[in-house]
């Protein structure tokens, strides 16, 4: 469980190439979806900033399922809530052409995970390519192009989202 800062979840082929999945932040927890069938970690999690957690064991984390039914109730939820967003990932990697891509990363970053419009994110622009499954010289392409159509403005490590309603078209039209 997260209490403080923020992770990035990843997963990496052979190739090295990576995927972000996801992020925690306080208080997410991080579920490792092997923990319950082959006890293998399938992604990596990696801290953006000073972050703690709480750590709990496997096995004390089934007990608490087994004998908290309202929290397994909520665990449920919370892991359905990711599979939906899972799929919703993957039908924009695979559906979508590059700038609708850009503009749903940029969308979640600002709605879901900093909760602001302008942000300061600690995501390097390879963070951001690998969110939205393109080369970061793609990834830095479009967001010239984005800044250049003044649909957002960014400042070293400050993105602000000028005209949301665009974005949220070029998003939806892919």
């Amino acid at each position: 469980c997260i209490t403080q800062g923020l992770v990035k979840l990843y997963i990496e082929s052979e190739s090295e190439k990576r995927i972000i999945i996801g992020f925690a932040k306080p208080i997410d927890y991080i579920f490792v979806p092997g923990a319950f069938t082959d006890k293998r970690h399938h992604f990596t999690a990696v801290a953006l900033e000073e972050t703690t957690a709480c750590l709990v064991g496997a096995d004390v984390f089934q007990q608490i399922l087994e004998m908290n039914s309202s929290f397994a109730g909520a665990f449920l939820t919370k892991i359905s809530e990711q599979a939906i967003r899972m799929f919703e990932q993957l039908s924009s990697l695979t559906h979508k052409q590059m700038p609708g891509r850009l503009a749903d990363v940029l969308l979640c970053l600002s709605q879901k995970i900093y909760n602001a419009n302008p942000f300061v994110t600690s995501l390097s622009r390879q963070d951001i390519a690998d969110m939205s499954g393109m080369t970061k010289e793609s990834a830095i392409r479009i967001l010239k192009t984005f800044k250049d159509d003044n649909l957002i403005r960014t400042e070293g490590d400050l993105i602000e989202l000028l005209n949301i309603p665009m974005l949220e078209t070029i998003s939806r039209n892919g």
